[in-house]
């Protein structure tokens, strides 16, 4: 049973009851669980960040900040997070909202780029081809 912070635990065999309160590392994974609930991504990531100071192994401070990252927009950054947390289904979420930003920055110059491309393919196809035909003739 959890009551204020402490968690009470019955032991039949030893005929006793056990009081447990969380360190400072599990009272800081609740504390960032709890702000992410409740809306708060920047004061979770802060907090998930002292987390991961005090275990730069723990997958589940880097979801959090990932995800984090991700409400907020910032696609990049929450790819990295993600990836650390070893949390491919929005990893993948992140990755598609990054390459679809990309695309928008950049389509234009991608279609210029294809445009030109193809035009330059047939002139130059063309130039071959009459070149071809004054040898034979």
């Amino acid at each position: 049973e959890a009551y204020q912070d402490l968690i009470y635990v019955l032991d039949a065999s030893r005929n006793a009851i056990f009081v447990f309160e969380p360190t400072s590392y599990g009272s800081n994974i609740n504390q960032a669980v709890g702000l992410r609930y409740n809306g708060d991504e920047t004061k979770a990531v802060a907090v998930w960040k002292k987390v991961l100071e005090m275990d730069s192994n723990n997958e589940m401070a880097y979801s959090g900040i990932g995800k984090a990252y991700l409400s907020s927009g910032e696609n990049k950054k929450a790819m990295y997070y993600l990836k650390m947390g070893v949390n491919k289904e929005y990893y993948s979420i992140a990755y598609k909202r990054y390459r679809n930003e990309l695309l928008r920055e950049n389509l234009s110059w991608i279609l210029t780029a294809i445009l030109v491309g193809s035009i330059l393919l047939r002139v130059s196809r063309r130039i071959i081809k009459s070149r071809i035909r004054r040898i034979r003739s």
